[in-house]
């Protein structure tokens, strides 16, 4: 999130802040479940953990619900978007060829540049300096 507002500052961009909340899956051999406490704790979570990230006060904050890849070009693309930024787990080799790669698919499909923010990275900085706030309390 703060490469996000830090390169929108940068150029003088507006910031849009998407969320996409997938479906959950149709698993053959078991029930389909009520999505309304899986979305309903999904909400939570991005109110709790996520908006509070988005520093900027007049960011657009946006939930679409659907596939990711699919979403995030259409929002692109309908939004005219300069640049978009995502956050890479760093999946290794086997999780990218069972799985697919969200940010190999946009790289092959997005209609504006992408800028890719190592999420591993910044996680590993924020559980270091959380354990030094609490070394020093």
């Amino acid at each position: 999130m703060a490469l996000a507002e830090r390169f929108a500052r940068l150029v003088g961009a507006q910031l849009r802040v998407l969320t996409v909340f997938e479906p959950l899956p149709d698993l053959p051999g078991i029930p389909a479940t009520d999505p309304t406490e899986y979305y309903a704790l999904a909400q939570e979570t991005l109110e709790r953990d996520v908006w509070p990230l988005v520093k900027t006060p007049r960011a657009e904050r946006i939930v679409r619900h659907g596939m990711v890849v699919d979403t995030l070009l259409r929002e692109a693309s309908d939004w005219q978007a300069d640049v978009l930024v995502v956050g890479s787990h760093g999946k290794g080799w086997a999780q990218r060829v069972l799985l697919g790669s969200v940010t190999e698919r946009l790289i092959n499909h997005l209609p504006t540049s992408l800028l890719v923010a190592p999420v591993s990275v910044a996680a590993a900085a924020v559980s270091e300096r959380r354990e030094r706030q609490l070394a020093i309390h």
